[in-house]
């Protein structure tokens, strides 16, 4: 996009440069220094208004790290005086209290699965006469199907449809 700025401040040269030179009937010398002239002051504007663009959302930016930067202290000041809370509790008492609580549920979760292994073996023993063998099925023979309907590519084992 800037090329084309500079290439419109060239071409508007160029053409102040040859009415200068028609117009006002000045040398070719003179005509050529009023086209460079007028360049040089057209590229110094562009280029000192690109500098404060650039200068402005520099400024922007500073102020949006600053705005930052002040919430991140924040949270870390916040965070730092959770922090010293955690300290300055005595976490003693409380341990205590919920590795109580885990042993109780420990012996409760052991007594449960005893509970559960007996009535399985119950189940077992009631569920199977004794001297009686269990006996599978025999597997289930399923048809083949024809890769194709096509009488060109069917197998043998195909049946006829």
């Amino acid at each position: 996009m800037q090329s084309l700025v500079y290439i419109f401040i060239a071409l508007s040269a160029l053409g102040l440069g040859a009415t200068s030179y028609y117009g006002l009937t000045l040398t070719p010398l003179e005509s050529f220094l009023v086209a460079v002239m007028f360049a040089c002051v057209a590229v110094v504007l562009v280029e000192r208004q690109l500098r404060q663009r650039a200068e402005n959302r520099l400024e922007r930016a500073i102020e949006d790290l600053s705005r930052l930067l002040s919430t991140d202290a924040q949270a870390g000041a916040v965070l730092g005086q959770r922090i010293n809370a955690l300290a300055d509790l005595e976490a003693g008492p409380r341990l205590e209290g919920v590795e109580a609580d885990i042993s109780v549920l420990g012996t409760v979760i052991r007594q449960v699965a005893e509970a559960v292994s007996e009535i399985e073996e119950r189940g077992k023993t009631a569920a199977k006469p004794p001297n009686q063998s269990v006996q599978r099925p025999p597997p289930l023979q399923l048809p083949r199907r024809c890769a194709s309907r096509n009488p060109k590519f069917r197998s043998t084992n195909c049946a006829s449809h």
